[in-house]
């Protein structure tokens, strides 16, 4: 993975898709992607801090939250919206990650509760990919 490089993300049901260009660096076995994007023109920074086992979710804007997701790990979270904060758990179901040279996907599934009570189903998927390839397809 290079140092630049492609997010996509898409969560469950009507939740918006986020793409953006992004920084990714590797430390001690943890992945760190750190990239802005913008909800109804407002922009919002997003940071995500992953390994194999689990996800860390930042986002800091319109929405503020810190989802954390960990097969077979309950969490919660406060979701901070500009209709009210709401208290969101979290029990991930599966969570998957696959990484080669130039991308790393991860994909989790999780049962919700809002403010204590079941919710729904949910689930997201993230693609990263590299960017900045040579003429010679190499990456820089």
């Amino acid at each position: 993975m290079t140092k630049e490089c492609s997010v996509r993300i898409e969560g469950h049901k009507d939740a918006q898709i986020i793409e953006s260009t992004a920084r990714y660096h590797k430390k001690d076995g943890r992945n760190y992607v750190f990239f802005e994007a913008q909800t109804e023109g407002i922009p919002e920074r997003f940071s995500l801090k992953f390994d194999e086992h689990s996800l860390d979710y930042s986002r800091k804007g319109v929405i503020k939250s810190l989802v954390s997701l960990q097969e077979g790990v309950a969490t919660s979270t406060q979701y901070v919206t500009p209709y009210g904060e709401f208290e969101v758990g979290f029990f991930t179901t599966s969570y998957e990650f696959d990484e080669n040279e130039d991308c790393i996907v991860i994909k989790a599934e999780y049962e919700m509760t809002l403010n204590g009570q079941p919710h729904e189903a949910g689930r997201i998927l993230i693609l990263l990919r590299s960017l900045f390839r040579q003429a010679d397809g190499h990456l820089k």
